[in-house]
């Protein structure tokens, strides 16, 4: 019997979609700033870039600020359980059973939030001359860097933790165009402006 397909929110989706290219295309200029300028692991024998790629990684760094702090505000409140819960600890000690591995999955969505967090905050206190002054010992520098690496690894920690939760049903209802009655555009702004009319006036 075929697994069902898990039903994802348009809003989830939209956001979950945003945040993933910004990432992947963060990461890939990331590095090739590191590759050009710093380059002292893992570094490979690409062109060498010009300064309009550190603009390129400020810009796409900007729209992943602002996707990402709403994403943080979906994840605390209806995306609450896919984060770490009070038990989670507890149910860790439950190595290979079902609950373990999502409960590792929640700890995962967890460390990429922070993670996010990190490389937004450490981003901001990044100066560009830095990396042209060979200055790679600099705290803003360094804890991008280290942010960039956990999010490398957690992001592919996520994907192969997802197939194994989920597996291709979950994958495909990230990508699916299906949408409910209830989660049709308008209806969804209705949502957010009553969660906003409780939340934050």
């Amino acid at each position: 019997m075929a697994q069902p397909r898990p039903y994802q929110t348009l809003i989830f989706r939209s956001l979950h979609a945003s945040q993933g290219i910004l990432t992947l295309f963060g990461m890939l200029t990331g590095y090739w700033i590191y590759n050009t300028w710093d380059g002292r692991f893992a570094h490979i024998p690409l062109w060498v870039a010009n300064e309009s790629i550190i603009d390129s990684h400020s810009a796409i760094g900007g729209l992943f600020t602002g996707i990402f702090l709403l994403f943080i505000l979906y994840s605390l409140n209806a995306g609450r359980r896919r984060l770490i819960q009070p038990k989670s600890f507890q149910q860790l000690g439950k190595v290979g059973k079902p609950i373990w591995w999502y409960n590792l999955h929640r700890f995962v969505n967890t460390g990429l939030l922070i993670m996010g967090l990190l490389i937004i905050v450490s981003g901001e206190g990044l100066d560009d001359d830095v990396l042209e002054a060979g200055l790679f010992s600099d705290l803003a520098y360094s804890l991008h860097l280290f942010a960039w690496v956990g999010m490398v690894l957690l992001t592919a920690a996520h994907t192969i933790l997802s197939l194994k939760v989920g597996g291709l049903p979950l994958i495909l209802s990230m990508v699916t165009i299906r949408m409910r009655l209830s989660d049709r555009p308008f209806n969804q702004l209705q949502r957010i402006y009553q969660w906003g009319k409780q939340h934050l006036f």
